[in-house]
């Protein structure tokens, strides 16, 4: 995007409440096209359920173009027994007291979580963590038990044998990770978690500027060194032009599906008990109530989370 802006990009991590100071920093910025966020699912749809926001997560902003999209893998600590995802989903229901890392409340990993244990029967508590990295961290030594997570975090203790992966929550195998069979494959059809990044400006940025923004990030996504480097890490470019149409008007079925959004503000309820609880407690048979909403699904069957 900087060469074809001709500007320089200045990236800032803001960290913190599952990434609405970030995003609520962008909301308040001014609106004139230099000021932008990176959001993906959790920022942009589940955290309006979740939080009480001082901006709406649709309405508030300007979107520009959806990038990327990455599915999820299910993976869990080497100790566990099961071989396959078949014998994990087994496994689990048979010892319903694990542990499943989660990025916190809303994130993709836990709500992934909640739809695995509604479709499968199972039941695990969610444990939550300032980020994926330290989750496969814990994941790796044993002290939880499983985790819905991306790619990224999970691949290189994937190949060093530190973690097993069981499926990818995908219809087809990832290029980076062509072993890992689809969940179709491994026995859980139509368990399909993915997650989407998109970029956005404040609320009355011209459309003008939006539309230069736009062209950037779709020209940039054209490269071919970006692509492969994007593959590499799990990703898959998407470049959706008109951002402010097929991009917002996603993002806006997200937010107002039902009962989608009500399961995850349960969900959320659970998770925040979940911080005053000591570690000893997390495994506790009983203190995680079974979640009564269920996650969207179509009309074929198929359970979809994410866009």
């Amino acid at each position: 995007m900087r060469s074809s802006l001709g500007q320089t990009i200045v990236i800032e991590n803001v960290t913190g409440a599952s990434g609405s100071l970030g995003v609520g920093r962008v909301a308040r910025a001014a609106p004139d096209g230099c000021t932008l966020v990176i959001g993906y699912w959790g920022t942009h749809v589940a955290n309006g359920a979740v939080y009480a926001l001082p901006y709406d997560v649709v309405s508030n902003f300007e979107p520009i173009a959806l990038t990327v999209t990455n599915a999820n893998l299910i993976v869990s600590k080497n100790a566990a027994p099961a071989k396959n995802l078949r014998e994990l989903i087994g496994w689990l229901k048979a010892n319903p007291d694990k542990a499943a890392g989660t990025t916190g409340i809303g994130s993709i990993e836990h709500v992934g979580g909640i739809l695995f244990q509604n479709i499968t029967g199972t039941r695990f508590h969610f444990v939550p963590y300032r980020g994926a990295a330290p989750a496969v961290q814990d994941l790796v030594a044993g002290q939880i038990d499983l985790i819905v997570e991306n790619l990224v975090p999970s691949l290189p203790q994937i190949r060093e044998g530190n973690i097993k992966a069981f499926a990818v929550t995908a219809k087809t195998r990832l290029a980076a990770a062509p072993e890992i069979p689809t969940v179709d494959e491994a026995g859980l059809p139509g368990f399909y978690v993915t997650a989407w990044l998109g970029l956005w400006a404040p609320k009355g940025t011209s459309q003008n500027a939006i539309a230069k923004l736009n062209s950037a990030t779709v020209t940039a996504l054209a490269n071919p060194t970006v692509r492969m480097r994007l593959a590499d890490l799990g990703f898959a470019c998407v470049m959706f032009r008109n951002g402010t149409g097929g991009f917002n008007g996603m993002v806006r079925a997200g937010c107002t599906k039902k009962p989608f959004m009500p399961s995850i503000s349960r969900a959320s309820f659970v998770v925040t008990r979940e911080k005053r609880i000591t570690r000893p407690l997390l495994r506790s048979p009983g203190w995680l109530a079974p979640i009564g909403g269920k996650l969207r699904s179509s009309s074929s069957g198929t359970r979809t989370l994410g866009c």
